[in-house]
């Protein structure tokens, strides 16, 4: 079994090193927009690379959780790092997608714009991933 990881270290108040292994997101918030700072590691995400697959598709396909890159499988892990310069009031993301499947992404992006304290942002971004786990459930035909 394997799990997915994000991670990042802030080296100053002006950049910061993300790593990350699996379909685990760092997303950057600046000056009231959402970027997404990493790849899936997906075979879904191999297939819209090679152009087999568009976006749209690939949520619907069953590849889009089999993960090309983990932790706790192999002994090693090939972690994808990148450095990304910052500046004052960005606010990053590290997320799931327990989060990212489940709220649409401006319901996100409200939420981390909104300046609250980091506690109060991070609860609210639970509660948002938690308020919306029905509606994905029976798109998916669980029950909640």
């Amino acid at each position: 079994m394997g799990t997915t990881v994000a991670a990042c270290l802030v080296v100053d108040p002006t950049r910061a090193v993300i790593g990350h292994a699996g379909d685990s997101r760092v997303y950057l918030s600046r000056d009231g927009c959402m970027q997404l700072l990493t790849c899936d590691h997906t075979i879904a995400q191999e297939m819209i690379d090679a152009g087999r697959l568009t976006p749209a598709d690939a949520e619907l396909t069953q590849y889009k959780h089999i993960l090309t890159r983990n932790l706790g499988v192999e002994q090693g892990v090939r972690a994808e790092l990148v450095e990304m310069p910052l500046q004052v009031g960005d606010r990053l993301l590290l997320c799931t997608d327990g989060l990212y499947g489940c709220a649409a992404p401006d319901a996100i992006q409200t939420v981390l714009a909104s300046r609250d304290v980091l506690q109060a942002t991070a609860r609210a971004l639970v509660d948002l991933g938690i308020e919306q786990w029905p509606r994905v459930g029976q798109r998916l035909g669980r029950r909640a």
